[in-house]
């Protein structure tokens, strides 16, 4: 069944894959592109306690343009995949949500209720990183599968 799936949406699948690529890119060029100092502190400096110089604004700035181009790149990848504009249009709205409560998640962990730096790493982590697409794809296929079962039970 997949491999029918695959057969008639090639040009889909490619599409999807390039905007992979992309995402992949952004990963790549992120020290140059967005304003981070988490980025050498995580890789170092966490074990002595010490926070960064932060520019609070910049850091917003930065974040918010980031999980923006994940964001984007994501939603885009489902809709080649599974071509849902329902779908696409509560993606947007989960994402928007998602922003709001993990960037005010990440500044209450770091300035009002400090309790670890793991915790202010796997937040941070998912604002400037694609995992809800990891989360969202299989969903989706799920749903699909499901979907094409049911109507071929009827």
């Amino acid at each position: 069944m997949l491999k029918n799936i695959f057969l008639k949406n090639k040009f889909n699948f490619f599409i999807a894959f390039l905007l992979l690529i992309v995402l992949i890119l952004v990963r790549g060029v992120e020290s140059k592109l967005f304003y981070d100092p988490f980025l050498v502190f995580f890789k170092r400096a966490y074990h002595y306690n010490i926070i960064p110089e932060i520019n609070n604004g910049l850091l917003f700035l930065s974040y918010f343009f980031r999980y923006s181009i994940n964001a984007i790149l994501s939603i885009a990848i489902i809709y080649y995949l599974f071509k849902q504009r329902k779908a696409i249009k509560m993606l947007l709205i989960v994402y928007f949500g998602l922003f709001v409560v993990l960037i005010a998640a990440f500044y209450f962990f770091l300035y009002v209720c400090f309790i670890d730096w793991q915790v202010i790493f796997y937040v941070r982590r998912f604002l400037i990183q694609p995992l809800f697409l990891m989360l969202f794809v299989p969903a989706f296929l799920f749903q699909y599968l499901t979907n094409n079962v049911m109507q071929k039970a009827d």
